[in-house]
């Protein structure tokens, strides 16, 4: 899971600053939404799949331009193309396990311009930016999902009911309890302890959960059909593990 200041981090207003405006539009720019992917999660705690990436249209046009007074200039003649791409983006936490996953996708077009070349590149980076932005927003107020509200800058969520402790002693009220300070977290175990030599690693865990999600399978179904006994996936050995990952690459991506 997660740690509580990633939590805490999530939770926060958006700085005002982060925000940008285009005709009454407020958004966040791509390397904004990457650079705080890689300021929350580590640069090993995400990543982003595309997994469709499509020309919608690509047509040859001719356009009348305008000078700055609005006086037709002669026609040009270019290009206008559009990109559907659609994403997966995959966050992970401190130990590699695979937290969520969110798929979302967008539309991105270039209008006008003179190359068809640089037509495509540009609706192609539109389409990705976008629709990586679109899958980040459901990761709360720092990926601007208060934005879509009007561009309201007001946190929208401020709390999620499942981080907040239960009072124990008004466990039906809804009230919660803060955290002692005292309370110190556990000590985790070493990975070098002699228990955990062959044990699956965060990162087999990591492409274990990956690789299933990639061809559309359940995780825990496929280690039992390979394995032959249904538990968790953290009780798996490495050796275990590498032979489900294996297994997992050899086959074909399940459609409906």
């Amino acid at each position: 899971m997660l740690t509580q200041i990633q939590r805490d981090t999530l939770l926060k207003p958006i700085r005002p600053a982060r925000v940008k405006q285009t005709q009454g539009n407020s958004y966040l720019e791509a390397w904004d939404v990457t650079a705080y992917l890689t300021k929350v999660f580590g640069f090993e705690g995400w990543d982003k799949e595309i997994v469709r990436l499509d020309v919608i249209a690509a047509d040859h046009v001719t356009w009348i331009p305008k000078d700055k007074q609005g006086n037709p200039l002669p026609p040009k003649e270019g290009w206008d193309v559009c990109y559907r791409c659609d994403i997966r983006l995959t966050i992970r936490d401190p130990q590699g396990v695979v937290v969520k996953i969110i798929e979302d996708a967008s539309t991105g077009a270039a209008t006008h311009q003179p190359y068809l070349a640089d037509a495509h590149d540009l609706a192609m980076k539109s389409a990705v930016s976008g629709a990586l932005k679109r899958c980040a927003k459901d990761l709360g107020d720092q990926f601007g999902l208060g934005l879509y509200d009007d561009g309201s800058l007001a946190p929208c969520l401020g709390r999620v009911v499942i981080y907040e402790g239960v009072s124990a002693q008004n466990p039906d009220d809804g009230s919660t309890a803060p955290p002692a300070a005292s309370e110190a977290p556990p000590e985790p175990e070493p990975e070098h302890s002699p228990e955990k030599a062959n044990a699956i690693s965060s990162l087999q865990r990591s492409r274990l959960f990956a690789t299933a999600n990639a061809k559309k399978v359940d995780a825990h179904e496929v280690v039992r059909q390979v394995i032959g006994v249904a538990g968790s996936i953290n009780s798996l050995t490495s050796a275990q593990a590498s032979k489900v990952i294996d297994y997992l690459n050899t086959l074909e991506v399940a459609t409906a």
